[in-house]
């Protein structure tokens, strides 16, 4: 997750070939995947915590605004590497991503399904359907970022991924 935007040919583990290949230009293209390092994906790779974060910020293609000082309540903020502290920091601050109850973050700690389910319903804006097939307004029992701060919303079932004709998702309304 190092080198700048690249073409996914460029990386040595991904063949033309491959299920994922499309997905993968895609999401390099758009700028929200980057890559290893040293001509590498790593697509069979796991993801960690502060990845996680940082291609959450870059998807939705926001500069992250929320102060570092949000990390400071974890125990282990030295560990979050620096291309993700201010992605981190966002994340923390929107509600996408929590500690542990011992005070650490594990900024390199795999995802748990559990968690990685939390972060999707979160970043969505916990507004996916009961039917599916469309975007409810927010509940007002349901936790939830202010307004102006809210994910765009760019899918229109949970089962359709998002169109590679979607550049940019357009901001969700207040309500």
């Amino acid at each position: 997750m190092t080198s700048p935007k690249r073409h996914p040919s460029a990386f040595s583990d991904v063949k033309s070939s491959d299920t994922y290949y499309e997905t993968i230009q895609i999401a390099v293209k758009h700028g929200y995947i980057n890559g290893m390092g040293n001509n590498r994906m790593d697509p069979e790779g796991t993801l960690t915590r502060e990845q996680a974060a940082t291609i959450l910020g870059r998807l939705h293609k926001y500069a992250p605004t929320a102060s570092a000082s949000k990390l400071d309540v974890f125990t282990d903020k030295s560990k979050i590497s620096s291309y993700a502290t201010s992605y981190v920091a966002e994340a923390v601050s929107q509600g996408y991503i929590n500690g542990y109850t011992d005070g650490t973050f594990k900024p390199q700690g795999n995802l748990r399904r559990g968690e990685i389910a939390k972060i999707l319903y979160f970043y969505l804006g916990s507004s996916l359907g009961e039917s599916g097939s469309t975007l409810t307004p927010p509940s007002t029992t349901t936790r939830r970022t202010s307004p102006s701060r809210r994910p765009a919303r760019c899918l229109t079932r949970p089962s359709r991924a998002i169109s590679t004709s979607q550049r940019a998702c357009s901001p969700a309304t207040s309500t």
